[in-house]
């Protein structure tokens, strides 16, 4: 009761000590609520195990008052549906979606994060995890089993294919036949564009990255780890074939225990100065490919912003053509990219807007209810060739744009594309943490259980004690 006359008598000194922080909400709640919502906070947050909570060095350390796991899960399961309940409300009619699968105990997991316009963020748009769930026919990984995971994800929430927008995910074969059995438009990630041509350029240097790999080997057994560690404190890095920024840091630790290498490796594995030249090369090739990559991590990257990283690149590189061009053959909707692209040069640079008639029909149902004209498309400057000055020039450019006016969509006759996003590196993220909740040790834990705690941790931003 005393709840409920704050929520309707005073809800603006409510929000209030809400924005000053936690310490003046309390007063409002029980102490049994707060204990047990301070368990499901530091449980989710901090990926601890469910047990956490009963282990006798927790209840002699921690101020809490003792829970048992069984009121931790209750307490847990009860704030999931809330924030269901409530993202069902969020979700508006018309988001875009980013998905990817994640495989670990014998379990391939599909992660699925809708995104949606939001004025009041800086980066221009919302964002929620829907679901971490293994498919529903998990004997099969094709298309028509992740098409119809997702569609039963959509229908929890009261959605269905006609309020996506488009997908983003890894532009391989099952996910382009998703899109294409599902009727939606498909962006493909373009970290995983890039990282496909990235391997290109290293085949014509794989002589020299293989004899370096074949020293590192050397250096992980033990007798050859103990007489590196007389010389350095550094231990050597092999690469993966997943991620070619792997290779960048393998040959990075190799020129740093350069030294000790021609010491204690065997004279036929170490490589000669000229392939040491070599290597050279290519390190500063891979500075300045992984300096695109951490561009590519920021959340409030747009698809226009990436257009131009990759124009970029494929200047210094033209290897990275191939599969980073606008017009490759990897893309699956080039005329739905490029009229994104346009758009939100407009609505980000205040540039002129100009579509042919392919171009406005892909993306007639990201329009505001009133349409306005567009303008002709100012010409592309000729741009310098310099990958670092273009990337600060790029940066500049994206810099003063926001100081000055930010999106300015109103002066475009479509709504603010920044929720259309050109990576799927959000799943990438997600699966990251879940690697720190699933261990080895918590095989044995239920999907259910497992979707549970990551669902609230990656919805941080949804809940508080408030809706708990």
């Amino acid at each position: 009761n005393l709840i409920d006359h704050i929520q309707r008598e005073h809800a603006d000194t409510l929000e209030a000590a809400k924005k000053k922080g936690s310490g003046p909400i309390l007063q409002f709640f029980s102490k049994k609520d707060t204990n047990l919502f301070s368990w499901v906070e530091w449980i989710v947050k901090d990926l601890l195990p469910f047990h956490f909570c009963e282990k006798s060095t927790t209840k002699k350390f921690s101020r809490l008052e003792a829970i048992s796991v069984e009121s931790l899960m209750k307490a847990m399961t009860r704030l999931t549906v809330k924030v269901e309940q409530k993202l069902k409300s969020l979700l508006p009619d018309m988001f875009s979606l980013a998905f990817d699968g994640w495989s670990s105990g014998g379990t391939h997991f599909l992660t699925v994060f809708a995104m949606w316009p939001d004025s009041d963020q800086t980066k221009g748009y919302s964002q929620a995890m829907l679901s971490f769930a293994p498919l529903q026919d998990e004997e099969h990984l094709d298309a028509d089993s992740h098409m119809n995971t997702i569609l039963e994800i959509l229908r929890f929430y009261g959605k269905d294919y006609s309020n996506i927008a488009c997908i983003t995910g890894d532009n391989c074969s099952t996910n382009r036949s998703l899109a294409q059995k599902a009727h939606l438009y498909f962006v493909g990630c373009a970290s995983h564009r890039l990282n496909l041509g990235v391997k290109i350029i290293l085949e014509s240097y794989s002589p020299v990255t293989e004899r370096i790999h074949a020293v590192m080997t050397w250096l992980r057994n033990l007798k050859a780890r103990a007489a590196l560690r007389r010389y350095t404190h550094l231990d050597p890095v092999l690469c993966n074939m997943t991620r070619w920024s792997s290779m960048k840091k393998m040959i990075d630790r190799y020129f740093e225990i350069l030294e000790p290498i021609s010491i204690v490796v065997p004279a036929e594995l170490q490589l000669s100065p000229g392939d040491n030249r070599i290597c050279g090369i290519l390190q500063k090739i891979l500075v300045d490919l992984d300096m695109i990559t951490v561009q590519f991590q920021h959340e409030d990257l747009s698809m226009c912003d990436v257009r131009a990283y990759l124009d970029v690149a494929i200047q210094a590189f033209p290897e990275l053509s191939e599969h980073c061009g606008p017009e490759s053959r990897i893309v699956v909707d080039p005329e739905f990219e490029n009229a994104v692209v346009k758009i939100q040069m407009a609505q980000q640079y205040n540039e002129q807007l100009a579509l042919n008639r392919t171009q406005e029909l892909c993306v007639q149902h990201l329009k505001k209810p009133l349409d306005n004209p567009g303008v002709e498309e100012i010409q592309p400057q000729p741009q310098p060739t310099d990958l670092q000055a273009l990337m600060k020039k790029i940066k500049k450019r994206k810099m003063e744009a926001s100081s000055s006016s930010g999106c300015s969509s109103s002066t475009s006759s479509y709504i603010d594309l920044r929720f259309i996003r050109p990576t799927s590196n959000i799943c990438e993220r997600q699966f990251s943490v879940a690697g720190f909740a699933f261990t080895k040790n918590r095989q044995g834990l239920l999907p259910i259980n497992l979707e549970m705690q990551l669902f609230l941790n990656a919805n941080q931003h949804l809940w508080d004690l408030q809706l708990f």
